[in-house]
């Protein structure tokens, strides 16, 4: 068992120090060229349209609250702009339900993102009559 942990490590290693090496012809067919910059899995941005140091913001809607703030660490957005409010709302406690600016916007890294976040709905309590 150890062996294939081990080989398994040197596999994802030797994939990764591989992935870093670029050629001088073109790529292959259906394969990403070196230059663009790889977005993570289930968010797509397009680039088209958006003016230097600025991308387009994904529609995080209906992510969960830890995977729309790691989907935007990844694509570069620092901690400190990346703010959560959370309201209260039918859909699953923790699910993203709004965002400001919303998708789609074309944004910079240091632009303010803020991610509603569903709460379960407060149950109302009866007053003593």
């Amino acid at each position: 068992m150890k062996k294939l942990v081990l080989v398994g490590v040197v596999m994802a290693a030797l994939s990764l120090s591989l992935s870093g090496c670029s050629g001088s012809g073109p790529a292959p067919a259906g394969t990403t060229p070196a230059s663009a910059s790889p977005t993570p899995s289930g968010v797509e941005t397009d680039p088209i349209d958006v003016a230097p140091g600025e991308m387009r913001l994904p529609n995080l809607i209906g992510f969960s609250r830890d995977s729309a703030y790691m989907k935007l660490a990844q694509l570069g957005f620092a901690p400190e702009v990346i703010h959560i409010v959370e309201q209260e709302s039918t859909q699953p406690a923790g699910t993203v339900i709004g965002m400001d600016p919303s998708p789609e916007t074309p944004v910079g890294h240091d632009t303010s993102i803020t991610l509603t976040v569903a709460s379960p709905i407060a149950e109302a309590t009866a007053s003593p009559s």
